[in-house]
């Protein structure tokens, strides 16, 4: 190393020994009043790992403006500017752990689902997702125990989702997420892509998940891969708005565990009951 090169407290130089797990960050807006701009705020990140910031997305959900901060708090725009749905972050930007992604709002406005219901309140998904991996330093990622080859699969499943995103009749009171889960069986399975459809009540075929519900998906070790639920849009590999690349890495789930996630509702009163339909999209692991 050049003697002038100063290196930061938590800098992992000369080890090579990690493996990263996909992450996204999601700051939710619903709280926020529309038609204000807000300034310095901050998604703090979860301690005992960097974060690489690779994908910002949602930004029309929630404002039409954002200029946001590196490590360093540095702005990385001069001001706050639109961006498109999706933004890809080039070079990505490493945080370090105990750190936050800090951030300027420009006049939000934030997207709902609104009911047709008298002191209603609207489901609210003003959701800001930065997406990247999380780097366990001298760890090792989970590997398949066998030899084996690969075979394009998908694990399918069929959610009800029979709840309103708030509690009936009023439809002020949020209602929680519910849990589901589908059985790996037979063999290891590596999770590449997450496509998601739902058929809401009353309609003649299923159509993309979009602002429909919120996805919190869990690793085979049970440990949630983002801080709070995330939008179905984000995460989806079919909607025309977003280009998800979730999980990247692809995850791996071994034979007999479980792909669990929590499921929480932004459909309103007239939408359930639905069928919210999650395509586990990757390959098999055989023996060889």
């Amino acid at each position: 190393m050049n003697p002038m090169t100063q290196v930061a407290p938590w800098s992992h130089e000369g080890q090579t020994d990690y493996y990263d797990q996909p992450f996204a960050y999601l700051f939710d807006g619903d709280g926020l009043t529309d038609a204000l701009s807000y300034t310095n705020l901050a998604q703090p990140l979860v301690s005992g790992s960097d974060f690489i910031l690779r994908r910002i997305a949602g930004m029309p959900n929630i404002a039409t403006g954002l200029r946001f901060r590196d490590r360093n708090s540095m702005n990385r725009q001069s001001q706050a500017v639109g961006f498109p749905h999706d933004y890809v972050v080039m070079p990505e930007i490493v945080y370090p752990p105990d750190a936050q992604i800090g951030f300027d709002l420009e006049t939000v406005l934030r997207a709902n689902n609104a009911y047709a219901v008298l002191g209603s309140v609207p489901n609210f998904f003003a959701q800001l997702a930065f997406f990247g991996v999380r780097r366990f330093w001298g760890q090792q990622a989970p590997r398949t125990a066998y030899r084996y080859h690969s075979r394009p699969y998908t694990i399918t499943t069929d959610v009800p989702v029979t709840w309103a995103g708030r509690i009936a009749p009023l439809y002020q009171v949020l209602e929680g997420p519910r849990q589901f889960s589908v059985l790996v069986d037979t063999n290891d399975f590596e999770l590449q892509v997450i496509h998601a459809m739902i058929q809401l009540e009353g309609a003649a075929a299923p159509i993309p998940a979009n602002g429909h519900v919120k996805i919190t998906l869990y690793d085979q070790n049970q440990q949630a891969l983002s801080n709070t639920p995330v939008l179905d849009s984000y995460l989806s590999d079919c909607n025309a708005d977003y280009n998800s690349v979730f999980p990247t890495p692809t995850l791996l789930y071994k034979a007999n565990s479980l792909i669990r996630f929590d499921v929480t509702s932004l459909l309103i009163d007239t939408d359930i009951p639905a069928t919210l339909t999650l395509h586990f999209i990757g390959a098999w692991r055989f023996p060889c």
